[in-house]
């Protein structure tokens, strides 16, 4: 098995554990022009980030991990629904070989 599969794998455990456990949500995955996908999210409300250079910021956003065994290639635009509340993929933050986090807009 490879690294990837590997991972894909662990993750989909994981995120068993998480849903069963009320920490992960089953969602549906929209991409622009696309048909509804079903899969499952981990939604991070008010994560915390800090700007670099002179003008530095610190804030808060929404981040929302999609695991790539369910959703092979989110893309900017995608919007979606988890637990009654909408979300649309703004900017990619991270990524591995088994998820993707993605900064999110509500709505």
């Amino acid at each position: 098995m490879s690294q990837s599969a590997a991972l894909r794998a662990l993750d989909a455990s994981l995120v068993d554990a998480f849903a069963g456990a009320g920490l992960a949500d089953a969602a549906t995955y929209t991409a622009p022009a696309g048909l509804p996908v079903p899969c499952r999210v981990l939604v991070d409300d008010e994560a915390q980030f800090f700007g670099d250079g002179a003008g530095e910021v610190a804030g808060h956003r929404t981040l929302l991990s999609l695991f790539l065994a369910e959703v092979s290639t989110p893309v900017r635009g995608a919007v979606v629904v988890a637990d009654g509340q909408t979300y649309t993929l703004a900017s990619l933050e991270t990524r591995d070989q088994s998820l993707e986090r993605w900064v999110v807009t509500r709505g």
